[in-house]
């Protein structure tokens, strides 16, 4: 069964979801991924603004990115389509 899990700024009122989901099933190797990537958006996020790096070729991952861009010192949570969250910080 699909679940589809998006990313989540709480630093705004209410808090703003990504457009884009990051992942559409639990458990997966990409979900592990993202909780890296938003664990290490300080180092990346400065990078891809630089293009010293480019966006991953994995659908997810790119717009997982690209919600960090725009939220690099943020909370952010992983919210699924249920409502359920996990803080990743």
């Amino acid at each position: 069964m699909s679940t589809y899990h998006y990313l989540e700024c709480a630093n705004h009122n209410p808090p703003l979801l990504s457009d884009d989901e990051v992942e559409q099933h639990r458990d997966t190797e990409t979900l592990d991924k993202v909780r890296e990537l938003v664990r290490n958006r300080a180092t990346i996020v400065p990078l891809l603004r630089e293009e010293k790096i480019g966006l991953p070729d994995d659908r997810y991952l790119e717009n997982a990115l690209r919600f960090l861009v725009f939220h690099e010192h943020c909370k952010v949570n992983l919210v699924t389509e249920y409502d359920e969250r996990e803080e990743l910080e």
